[in-house]
């Protein structure tokens, strides 16, 4: 994992656990948009990689990274991490509407854009 990027984390909106056929669902709707979308049009494409998740009371979920980037690369670019999380914004906020609304209420979204 890179040092800052885009993230959506899928949760049960019902606080129970995460099971195999939660992820197996929010896997097949995330391949589903990432073959429906329009090419991206920033240099780093969306990476739509699904990774468990624990958060800070134990609840279970899955990450989706939608892009990750270095801050070695960047810098060596001479450009600003705020500058890059400002152009992917608009694709990161597009992304999680859609997986928000093909996942349906059975799943709490939340899009995570900044440095981990």
């Amino acid at each position: 994992m890179g040092d800052f990027g885009t993230m959506v984390i899928v949760q049960r909106s019902d606080g129970r656990q995460f099971s195999n056929i939660d992820r197996t669902h929010v896997e097949a709707m995330t391949e589903r948009l990432k073959q429906t979308r329009p090419q991206d049009t920033f240099e780093d494409p969306l990476k739509f990689h699904v990774a468990e998740y624990r958060g800070i009371a134990g609840v279970e979920g899955v990450t989706i990274d939608l892009t990750q980037h270095w801050l070695e690369d960047t810098e060596a670019e001479g450009v600003e991490p705020e500058t890059v999380l400002e152009q992917e914004l608009p694709f990161a906020e597009s992304t999680y509407h859609t997986l928000q609304s093909l996942l349906g209420e059975d799943y709490s979204l939340e899009l995570v854009c900044d440095s981990w």
